[in-house]
C-alpha cells in the first residue's frame, strides 16, 4: 500500500489532464459550441481520453448533436438533457472527462427549430455563409410556382437543391428528374412528351411522358444546356401552354409541373452564339439559384467528410476510421474541380484504405505533391470523373449496372459518360 508522498504523487497523475484536452475544452468553452472544435482538436481530445470516438444526442429528439472519430460504441451515459456513447472504450473517470459532461451539457444544444431545420427541409449541409444564404434564398422561393433555373459547376449538387425546392414547394405531385444529356436525341421528344400506339417503330403500346408524369409535381431537366434546337421549340411551347401532345398524336393534355431546370453551361453566352433559344432562357430562369462550389465553402469540407463517411459506414460497410491532422488538412486546402462528388468519392476510398485505422495523406486519390502547372478546367473534371467511372467499373468487374447502382447515377448516365470520356468495353 502506498504511503505519504508516493500516494500523493499516484493520485496527481491519476487526474492529470493532458494539454490537447485542456485546449480542446478552453476552446469548447470560449466557442459555445463542440462543432466549432477543429479537426485537430478533436482528435487530441480524443487521445487525451483514450478513446476513438464520441457521439452526443438530444436525449428527446435522439438527434446527433456533435460526433467525433468513431468506431465500436463502449458505453452510454445520460447527462441531463443529452446522452453521450463513447467509442473504443468505456468513459474514463477523472476531471477531464467530467469538465467535458459539464461543458457539454451546456453547450450541445438542440437546434431543431434553427439551422438544424433548415439542413433537414433542404437536404443541404454545412455551415458556411455561402450555404446559410443558399437555403435562405431555396426558403423564399420555393414555396412559388415559377420556374427556377439552378447553374453550378459539375458535382456542386444541383440536383441535390432541385429536390429541396421540390420539398419545400408543398407540391403534391412527384419529383421527376430528367438528365437532358443522357438521352439519346432520337427518343427524347418521346421520353418527354410521351407517344401513342404506332407513332414510330417499336411504338407498341402508348407511353406516357415524362411532363405528365410530373403533373402538380416537379420536373426537373439536368444539362438543360445540351438540348436540342428543335426540342427548345417543342418545349417552350409546353411552358406557355400549360399543354402536352405526345408524339403521333393529334390532341392535347392539360399539365400542371413546375420547371426546375439545371446546367453547368453558361447559358448567356450560348444565346449569343446562337445556340440556346432567348425566349425559352427566359421562361426557365426568372429566378436563378447559384450553387457554389466546394472551394468557395472549405469551411464545410469537414462536415461533409464526417457526414459522407457516416454514410459509407451504413450503406457500404465499412468501418469508421480517425483522421490525422495532415490528412484533414489535405482535404480542406484541396480546390475540388469535382466539388461535393469528388470528395464523397475521395471519403469512401479512405476508409477502404485505412481498414479502421487512420486515415493519412498517402491514402487520398488526391495529388498532394506541391504545386502543378495550371490546368484546364474541361481537362480537369475529364481526368477526375475517368478516375471515378474507371474505378467503379473495376470494382464490379466491369458491370456497368453495378457500378451505376454504387455511384448513385443511371446507367443512361453511365454510358453517356464514358463515350465522352473514351471509355469502352463493360458488361450490360
Amino acid at each position: 500500500m502506498l504511503r505519504g508522498p508516493a500516494r500523493i504523487a499516484a493520485e496527481r497523475g491519476r487526474d492529470a489532464v493532458d494539454a490537447g484536452v485542456v485546449d480542446a475544452l478552453a476552446a469548447l468553452a470560449c466557442e459555445g459550441d463542440p462543432r466549432a472544435l477543429s479537426d485537430r482538436q478533436a482528435s487530441r481530445l480524443l487521445d487525451g481520453l483514450g478513446l476513438s470516438g464520441i457521439v452526443v444526442r438530444c436525449r428527446g429528439s435522439g438527434r446527433v448533436l456533435w460526433s467525433c472519430g468513431g468506431g465500436a460504441d463502449g458505453e452510454e451515459l445520460a447527462c441531463g438533457d443529452l446522452l453521450v456513447t463513447t467509442c473504443g472504450g468505456r468513459a474514463p473517470r477523472g476531471a477531464a472527462w467530467r469538465a467535458l459532461i459539464g461543458l457539454l451539457v451546456l453547450t450541445a444544444v438542440d437546434r431543431g427549430p434553427g439551422a438544424g431545420r433548415e439542413v433537414d427541409a433542404t437536404g443541404i449541409h454545412g455551415r458556411s455563409p455561402a450555404v446559410a444564404g443558399l437555403r435562405a434564398q431555396l426558403g423564399r422561393i420555393a414555396p412559388t410556382d415559377n420556374a427556377l433555373l439552378v447553374v453550378g459547376e459539375t458535382g456542386v449538387g444541383k440536383e441535390v437543391v432541385a429536390r429541396a425546392i421540390h420539398r419545400l414547394s408543398g407540391r403534391p405531385g412527384a419529383f421527376v428528374p430528367v438528365n437532358v444529356a443522357a438521352i439519346p436525341r432520337d427518343l427524347l421528344e418521346a421520353e418527354l412528351f410521351g407517344s401513342v400506339r404506332g407513332a414510330f417503330t417499336g411504338a407498341d403500346r402508348p407511353r406516357q411522358g415524362l411532363v405528365t408524369a410530373a403533373h402538380r409535381g416537379t420536373l426537373f431537366l439536368d444539362e438543360i444546356g445540351d438540348l436540342d434546337p428543335g426540342l427548345q421549340a417543342k418545349l417552350l411551347r409546353v411552358l406557355e401552354s400549360g399543354e402536352v401532345r405526345p408524339v403521333g398524336s393529334t390532341a392535347f393534355q392539360a399539365v400542371d409541373a413546375r420547371v426546375v431546370s439545371a446546367t453547368h453551361r453558361d447559358l448567356p453566352a450560348r444565346m449569343e452564339a446562337g445556340g440556346f433559344r432567348s425566349d425559352l432562357y427566359y421562361r426557365l430562369a426568372p429566378a436563378v439559384v447559384r450553387v457554389p462550389p466546394l472551394r468557395e465553402r472549405a469551411e464545410d469540407i469537414p462536415v461533409l467528410r464526417r457526414l459522407f463517411e457516416a454514410e459509407a459506414v451504413r450503406r457500404l460497410g465499412l468501418s469508421a476510421c480517425r483522421w490525422s491532422e495532415a490528412a484533414a488538412s489535405a482535404l480542406v486546402r484541396h480546390q475540388w474541380p469535382g466539388n461535393i462528388r469528388q470528395l464523397r468519392h475521395v471519403v469512401e476510398v479512405a476508409l477502404v484504405e485505412a481498414q479502421g485505422g487512420v486515415v493519412t495523406p498517402r491514402m487520398l486519390p488526391l495529388r498532394l505533391d506541391g504545386p502543378r502547372a495550371p490546368q484546364r478546367w474541361d481537362l480537369a473534371t475529364a481526368d477526375f470523373r475517368r478516375h471515378l467511372l474507371g474505378a467503379a467499373l473495376q470494382r464490379h468487374a466491369g458491370n456497368r449496372s453495378a457500378a451505376a447502382r454504387e455511384l448513385g447515377i443511371s446507367r443512361q448516365t453511365l454510358h453517356y459518360h464514358l463515350r465522352g470520356l473514351g471509355l469502352g468495353g463493360g458488361k450490360r
